[in-house]
């Protein structure tokens, strides 16, 4: 029963990443896919440390109790199982999400400069 739920739920991570990715496919820079997936990622990562919350709210747990078959397929009474599994998911979303933004940042580096200074205006170094 719990393989189920952590199938579901990675389920539910895949989504808000799909979420996350599609709806920001043209926002990086010059259409970089980069972008989307560091998005995607944090997009995962909220909705793992908004769970990671939830065993804390002591109503909820009392509400779960009660409904006899919620301890079949939800680990309520192991707290620290559910954190390890989540945490799983959370340094997950948290390397694609850096690595999206590591990505995303060597595009921004690399590319041609978009205004160039003729007249020396700036006065950069070529280390700036």
């Amino acid at each position: 029963e719990q393989r189920l739920t952590t199938l579901l739920y990675a389920i539910l991570n895949v989504v808000v990443f799909l979420i996350g990715f599609v709806s920001n496919l043209n926002g990086g820079f010059r259409g970089s896919w980069a972008y989307p997936f560091a998005k995607g990622g944090g997009y995962s990562m909220d909705l793992n440390f908004a769970m990671l919350v939830l065993p804390t709210l002591k109503s909820l747990q009392t509400a779960m109790r009660r409904v006899s078959s919620s301890r079949e397929w939800i680990p309520i009474d192991d707290p620290i199982s559910f954190h390890v599994t989540v945490a799983g998911f959370i340094v997950l979303g948290a390397l694609v999400h850096v690595a999206g933004h590591a990505v995303h940042m060597y595009e921004i580096q690399a590319a041609p400069l978009l205004q160039l200074d003729p007249l020396e205006l700036w006065a950069l170094s070529d280390e700036e």
